[in-house]
């Protein structure tokens, strides 16, 4: 595997655990919402619904930024 493909395997790992953090932090999922201002929950879902329009996350797993 070439080294520039090495590193984009790298940030998309990166990215994914990025979004995992947010949603272990910020998601409650007992009552479905958000520990977040509203802006920042729409920023933030904005980009995984887009990471998941590009197949760098699987919709399935993100259901609660999929509204």
């Amino acid at each position: 595997m070439s080294r520039g493909l090495g590193d984009v395997y790298k940030r998309q790992d990166n990215f994914r655990g990025a979004v995992k953090r947010m949603l272990e932090q910020y998601y409650d999922v007992k009552s479905k919402t958000f520990a977040m201002d509203e802006t920042s929950e729409k920023v933030f879902c904005g980009a995984v619904q887009k990471a998941c329009g590009e197949y760098l996350l699987l919709a399935e797993k993100y259901q609660e930024c999929m509204r």
